[in-house]
């Protein structure tokens, strides 16, 4: 930390206040300004370098590259602190800014600098983990379902931001809106994206209500809104096998996080249940997923 705060002491100026806000990101004072201090990896810095020129709508910005460094193998960015108000991003505009985030032109992007994702067996069987030894075999069988049917939500049309909870948007005091977080920009389906603004287990018909409300805004998307939220579906089941990652293997001194517990007594009754959802919908048969 101290070669740190000495390489940045020469390009910022002399520190005045240092605080930790998680293992990655701090926040410091050098003057009269605050910064954010984040170790993170060459995707963010080539996002945060390259996005703001890409961005079509004056609606998204992106917090300032003040600097950015190498020490010790690892990628250091300093970007400015947006105070936030405390009036929180409502769902509809949300909704709205990720229809134009999708939409931004891919052509002066180099594809390769940015984030990927996917589905892999693996990602099923941490799942498996959470059932009961008698409801295992089911459970496999629908996993498995969802896995060859939904690989097209990795597939390069989109760019998406790839982690978008709502902590990674901000609404500054002057009223614009940021967006805080680019380590998993990645090209996909929008659907990723939407399912982070999901409730846990959400029903298909809340799916269908976000698909219904984000097709208003995004009119170059060509799934049709039952596509859109069986994909919703699909991808919520994904974003909550990668959390199971981490969350299944605490260090020593963590304790069970409380979704895990829950995931134990609901993963199966809601999986079941959304299956027999999609496959069951009267769209199903008309409409290829």
């Amino acid at each position: 930390m101290d070669n740190l705060f000495t390489q940045l002491t020469e390009e910022i100026g002399p520190i005045d206040n240092y605080q930790s806000l998680s293992h990655k990101v701090s926040l410091i004072r050098a003057g009269n300004q605050q910064f954010i201090v984040k170790k993170t990896s060459q995707v963010e810095l080539y996002c945060y370098i390259s996005l703001p020129n890409q961005i079509q709508s004056f609606q998204i910005n992106f917090p300032r590259l003040v600097h950015s460094l190498k020490l010790n193998a690892n990628t250091i960015i300093v970007l400015e602190f947006i105070k936030p108000s405390n009036q929180n991003i409502n769902h509809n505009e949300l909704i709205q800014r990720l229809s134009e985030f999708h939409q931004t032109t891919l052509s002066n992007l180099n594809i390769n600098s940015l984030a990927t994702h996917y589905w892999q067996p693996e990602d099923n069987y941490l799942l498996l983990q959470l059932a009961p030894l008698s409801e295992q075999r089911c459970l496999r069988n629908v996993l498995d379902n969802f896995y060859y049917e939904f690989q097209h939500l990795f597939a390069p049309g989109w760019l998406i931001t790839g982690d978008n909870c709502l902590d990674n948007w901000c609404c500054s005091t002057s009223g614009d809106v940021y967006r805080m977080d680019l380590e998993h920009v990645s090209l996909g389906s929008p659907a990723i994206d939407l399912a982070c603004l999901q409730p846990n287990w959400p029903s298909f018909s809340e799916c269908l209500k976000t698909a219904d409300n984000y097709l208003k805004h995004n009119k170059q998307f060509k799934r049709n809104r039952f596509q859109l939220a069986a994909d919703i579906v699909a991808a919520t089941l994904w974003l909550f096998a990668k959390r199971c990652n981490t969350l299944l293997n605490p260090t020593d001194d963590q304790p069970i996080h409380p979704i895990i517990s829950e995931a134990r007594e609901r993963l199966t009754t809601w999986l079941r249940g959304i299956f027999q959802q999609v496959y069951q919908h009267p769209d199903f048969c008309q409409y290829s997923l």
